[in-house]
């Protein structure tokens, strides 16, 4: 029966493998040059698919084992697939990301370890251990030293992952809240749950390394189908989102070199009094460069002046100027509906409008019109 469960099981994973690959394939994609690295990484999903798809074929064809702990084959594949999805992960939160240069020296010690452990293999017994009392007895054998440098390797390597993605992210949304008042659908929630559930996988697969079990491995195959699944249909959603993020990084600045020299515009007492008088906050979906190219001025020289004057980004100090104007609303109209005020002071959902509101004041409308 277990048998009967493993064939199914890994039938499952060679189809959704192969067929998310032919997606990443075929799936068509802007011209634009901004989505190169978009594209490339694609390519490498499509190899890290394909080649867990012919691993189970494998596997499943010749009727192997994978009886040994702390296993070359597992390692090597479990630090490339964990190598390969966390750069594409990254490389959507930063488009400008160098993924070949921060891959490089990585796939070079994996590399150094593969020769090292084949050469060995030559020279030196490479034994299969499949309980820990045959690991103690090897344990100082050449070929096994060099699958625990190996293990050690793969676990470094999740930490400097997940420290890299937690840099790139928080970079991220600084880009988001230095450009967009509006950002709630921008801050790619998904991609961070992706590499969170991607890292809870490569955490269960240390555990793969030295518990030898069909019922064990069978568990780890169903969650590895699911994520590959899960992973691939949003993955490929990715460029939609891209032609609103895309602006966020970009800086197209040249209209404020010349601005720039009239002192009076860079003032910016005068400029804050400006936007606060004609109420430009409250226009719906206002970013910064639509307010720069307002008030003729750069954006980065926009930017600059909120952050260095208000003390605060972009998103954070329209939204609090929002907010002041809802609460006079509400003082002026006690009885108006909600949804009115949120619309008027520029929102275009209720629930972000009582997110920022609650963030501002500590209090939903609500409760803050009766008290």
């Amino acid at each position: 029966m277990v048998d009967n469960a493993i064939l199914i099981v890994n039938t499952a994973v060679v189809m959704c493998c192969i067929v998310m690959a032919t997606v990443f394939l075929a799936l068509p994609l802007p011209t634009k040059r901004e989505l190169n690295k978009y594209r490339i990484s694609l390519r490498f999903l499509t190899g890290a698919y394909l080649l867990m798809a012919l691993l189970k074929i494998y596997l499943m064809v010749f009727d192997v084992k994978l009886i040994n702990i702390v296993s070359i084959e597992n390692l090597l594949l479990s630090v490339s697939q964990a190598l390969l999805f966390s750069t594409a992960l990254i490389t959507l939160l930063n488009p400008k990301f160098d993924a070949f240069s921060f891959l490089r020296n990585k796939i070079f010690v994996l590399i150094v370890l593969l020769l090292s452990y084949l050469i060995l293999s030559l020279w030196w017994e490479n034994p299969e251990i499949s309980t820990f009392e045959s690991l103690k007895e090897n344990l100082w054998q050449p070929c096994i030293i060099v699958r625990q440098i190996t293990l050690l390797y793969y676990i470094y390597l999740l930490i400097v992952l997940t420290k890299e993605f937690q840099t790139q992210e928080k970079n991220y949304l600084k880009e988001i809240d230095n450009y967009y008042a509006d950002n709630s659908t921008l801050k790619l929630t998904w991609v961070k749950y992706c590499f969170y559930a991607a890292l809870i996988i490569g955490i269960i697969a240390l555990s793969s390394f030295i518990i030898i079990s069909e019922v064990f491995s069978l568990y780890i195959d169903v969650i590895f189908t699911l994520f590959y699944l899960f992973f691939g249909l949003f993955y490929i959603q990715y460029p939609r989102t891209f032609e609103f993020i895309e602006p966020a990084f970009i800086t197209i600045d040249g209209q404020g070199a010349d601005i720039s020299k009239n002192t009076k515009r860079n003032n910016w007492s005068e400029l804050k009094a400006q936007i606060l008088s004609e109420k430009y906050y409250l226009t719906k979906s206002v970013n910064i460069a639509d307010m720069a190219q307002h008030l003729k001025i750069g954006r980065t020289s926009l930017s600059n002046m909120i952050n260095n004057e208000e003390k605060m980004n972009f998103n954070s100090w329209i939204n609090m100027m929002r907010i002041e104007e809802a609460k006079r609303i509400i003082n002026d109209k006690p009885n108006i509906n909600m949804a009115n005020v949120a619309e008027t002071v520029g929102y275009s959902e209720l629930s972000n409008f009582s997110k920022q509101f609650k963030l501002c004041t500590g209090r939903t409308p609500s409760s803050w019109r009766q008290e």
